[in-house]
């Protein structure tokens, strides 16, 4: 949702996060269900995945992340996990690694990552966090998602 915002109103909402947070939460609101009724539209029209992808969470801290991404992007997933619990959501922050432990509780089933990160890194920190009890090998990491079969063809 984030990203979305910042392209329709482009680069002048980080000075307005900061100086009318209620403009920029009411802006995100409003995107957020707008994501959600379109990634409603793309499953129901065979979309076997989601990915919310944050294009400029690396114009952000993670307080500022915290305040104003997680939650709008945390509506979406739970919104179609609740909706469509099938339907793996991928959450990929483009920058957001340096705070990648921020992320885990999201309600996606996988975390995207990127060059600000070492793989080992990444594996470190999720590697804590999410079980490895579907017995990979160790190429992904997936947090898990009980009702997910990987052979559904839709």
């Amino acid at each position: 949702p984030l990203a979305l915002a910042l392209e329709v109103i482009e680069a002048t909402v980080k000075s307005i996060m900061l100086e009318q947070p209620s403009v920029v939460h009411s802006f995100l609101s409003k995107v957020a269900d707008a994501l959600c009724a379109y990634a409603s539209y793309q499953i129901d029209s065979g979309a076997q995945v989601i990915q919310l992808f944050e294009s400029w969470a690396h114009h952000l801290d993670e307080d500022l992340w915290r305040v104003f991404a997680e939650p709008y992007a945390e509506r979406v997933a739970s919104y179609l996990k609740m909706n469509y619990p099938y339907v793996p959501i991928v959450y990929f922050a483009y920058g957001g690694s340096a705070y990648l432990d921020a992320q885990v509780n999201m309600s996606v089933d996988a975390l995207g990552v990127d060059h600000f990160i070492s793989m080992g890194t990444a594996r470190a920190i999720l590697d804590s966090i999410f079980d490895n009890e579907n017995g990979d090998d160790g190429r992904y990491i997936e947090k898990g998602c009980p009702k997910w079969n990987r052979n559904r063809n839709v």
